[in-house]
C-alpha cells in the first residue's frame, strides 16, 4: 500500500503539490481522501468525549465552589491543600496518607 500510494503520487495522480501543501479532503486519489475521512472522524469522536469529561469536570468543580460571587475575594481551593510548618500550601491535596 505504501509503494503504491508513493508511485501513485510521483507518477501522475496526486500533483507535488497536491502532495506537499493539498488538502487531503479534495484530493484526487480515492485512497488519500480515504484515509483523511477516517482521520477527520476519529478526530471529531475524540474531541466530542473531550468536551462531554469538560463539561461534567465543570460542572462538578461550580457545584463544589462556595456560594456567593462567581469570583472568591479568596483562595478557596487552598482548603484541600496541605500545608507547611509555615502555613503555605504545600501543592499536595489532604489526603489520609501524608505526601509532604
Amino acid at each position: 500500500m505504501e509503494r503504491w500510494l508513493e508511485q501513485d503520487s510521483v507518477y501522475g495522480d496526486l500533483a507535488a503539490g497536491e502532495v506537499l501543501i493539498g488538502m487531503a479532503s479534495r484530493s484526487k486519489s480515492p485512497i488519500v481522501r480515504i484515509v483523511e475521512k477516517m482521520m477527520s472522524e476519529a478526530e471529531f469522536d475524540t474531541n466530542r468525549e473531550v468536551l462531554k469529561k469538560g463539561n461534567e469536570l465543570v460542572r462538578l468543580y461550580n457545584k463544589i465552589r462556595p456560594t456567593g460571587s462567581q469570583i472568591s475575594p479568596y483562595n478557596w481551593q487552598k482548603r484541600f491543600m496541605e500545608l507547611d510548618r509555615d502555613g503555605l500550601p504545600t501543592g499536595y491535596f489532604i489526603r489520609d496518607i501524608n505526601e509532604g
